[in-house]
């Protein structure tokens, strides 16, 4: 369950005394890429640790896209193999929007998006060199295929860095259930009539106007994108 995705920008920094917080903007038109890193504290966590963070820049009127399309669209295919000291880097998506296009529903990003990247080196006492063959799609009137290939060094002793973009980014990345965040009150199936269905009852937090929902399917798959039935206060069912 998650409320409307945001976009932030913030200025350039420094990694650490002589390393780079972010790589060169890849060439790609319409919607260039960049890798940044920083330490940033994640919701619910008392101390910051290091991110790094996949940056896209959409010019106006261009889109990208989640994990899982929707109806259409290319997710983004983040490649890390050719890294070194790298032992795992698990990708954070921040909740997407729904974007009409041609009576499909897609899913995903408009403006700017950062995806925090959870880096856990082989070694922490040496730097992680991140290496990035990405491929993702940019669209507007048409879809066009991006790519970009990125490197960033992250010292084992890192500075701020680029933390405040990815702090911002990782208020919006979806979190289990907790204070002051959504709640599923009741999932039920409905067999009776021609079409069966999934009824989805939801208590958003104050303010959470635009709020939606999305079902992942265990294996990776998404379920029909759900529609809202009844919107009572903070109490919304899909």
């Amino acid at each position: 369950i998650a409320a409307t995705a945001s976009a932030w920008l913030f200025p350039a920094a420094t990694l650490a005394q002589g390393v780079a917080a972010a790589s060169p903007w890849s060439s790609q038109k319409y919607g260039p890429m960049r890798l940044i890193a920083g330490t940033a504290t994640p919701p619910g966590a008392a101390s910051p640790k290091l991110y790094a963070g996949v940056q896209i820049k959409l010019d106006p009127g261009w889109k990208t896209y989640w994990r899982q399309p929707g109806d259409s669209g290319v997710p983004p295919n983040l490649d890390w193999a050719g890294s070194t000291n790298l032992a795992s880097a698990r990708v954070l998506f921040p909740a997407p929007i729904r974007l009409q296009d041609g009576g499909l529903t897609m899913l995903g990003y408009k403006g700017e998006v950062v995806l925090p990247v959870e880096v856990r080196p082989t070694d922490p006492s040496k730097p992680v060199e991140l290496q990035l063959a990405a491929e993702y799609g940019v669209c507007k009137d048409i879809c066009i295929p991006a790519e970009a290939k990125l490197s960033l060094i992250l010292p084992p002793q890192a500075g701020a860095g680029e933390g405040a973009l990815i702090g911002a980014a990782l208020q919006h990345v979806p979190q289990p259930a907790g204070a002051g965040l959504p709640v599923i009150r009741t999932l039920k199936h409905e067999m009776s009539g021609l079409a069966p269905r999934l009824v989805l009852d939801a208590t958003f937090p104050k303010g959470s106007d635009g709020a939606d929902a999305f079902i992942e399917i265990e294996g990776g798959e998404l379920a029909p994108l759900p529609t809202v039935t009844d919107h009572k206060g903070n109490d919304v069912r899909f």
